[in-house]
């Protein structure tokens, strides 16, 4: 809504969009399944990995991988890289936004919307009893529609009110403090769905109203221009790397968890540089 909603007014197709958002996604989503390839082909060659895979198993997943399409009959969506679910299912939501757009600019459609996807979100995780495996594999699918069109269309709720002023202005250092606490609660499915519910929007849409201080902002800004890249790298490249260190023998576990921060600030340092250089340039719309 913030990027593209005054350009879709303003006479931009939903064809344009869409050729608009694959550009973003395509080059970093490519290198994360590239990554991909390489760990199957190691595994096929040494007989050790994470999936059990085969030369078949992999011609009949690239060519799906490829063109972003999730690969049919396997069990999960994308086995050359497994994250990317989510950007499959984000792709999937952009092409709905582009041809429902102006419907969804009336308060009252988005916020049924919203309330279906919520049910449905409700039903799925009860049903399977996860939420964070909800759109990861073929038999959850139906319940990823609704796990990306809840999160989805409340942002662009989000989005309409979170300049209301009668909302408080928190200091960014208690938001950032209490997020991450909550990783560390040991919430049961049931639960983990009433906070993405009714706890989670409150952080974001506290989160939106915050203006950061210099260093804080620069800080925040360099974290959010390395997430998408980080995001599409960060697995495989941990797998290869891990698994190359054990096959020569080194074990990195004496040195935890030193070795793990040293990793994450190696790899946002890495994810920084292809977002700014690959492919250098990225076409823009």
């Amino acid at each position: 809504a913030y990027a593209y909603g005054d350009r879709l007014a303003g006479g931009m197709t939903a064809g344009q969009f869409i050729k608009a958002r694959i550009i973003r996604f395509y080059p970093l989503y490519l290198l994360g399944i590239l990554l991909g390839v390489v760990e199957a082909i190691v595994t096929i060659r040494l007989g050790q990995g994470s999936l059990d895979w085969s030369w078949t198993k992999l011609l009949i997943s690239l060519p799906f991988a490829l063109v972003m399409l999730p690969t049919p009959g396997g069990h999960t969506l994308y086995p050359l890289n497994g994250i990317m679910w989510s950007i499959g299912f984000e792709l999937l939501i952009n092409i709905f936004w582009a041809f429902f757009w102006r419907p969804l600019r009336q308060v009252r459609i988005l916020v049924v919307v919203i309330f279906l996807s919520a049910v449905g979100l409700s039903v799925s995780v009860l049903h399977w009893n996860s939420l964070v495996g909800l759109g990861t594999s073929w038999q959850t699918f139906i319940g990823g529609v609704f796990r990306v069109s809840y999160s989805f269309c409340l942002g662009l709720l989000l989005y309409r009110i979170h300049k209301a002023p009668v909302l408080p202005n928190l200091p960014p250092l208690l938001l950032m403090g209490a997020l991450p606490a909550l990783l560390f609660l040991p919430l049961s499915p049931g639960t983990e769905l009433l906070v993405v519910l009714f706890v989670l929007p409150w952080f974001v849409l506290l989160g939106s109203r915050v203006q950061p201080g210099q260093i804080l902002g620069w800080v925040c800004d360099k974290l959010g221009a390395a997430s998408y890249a980080l995001y599409t790298v960060h697995n495989r490249l941990y797998r290869l790397s891990y698994g190359g260190l054990l096959f020569l023998g080194i074990d990195l576990q004496p040195y935890a968890p030193w070795a793990g921060v040293g990793f994450i600030l190696l790899l946002i340092g890495l994810s920084l540089a292809l977002e700014y250089h690959f492919p250098a340039p990225i076409p823009k719309l």
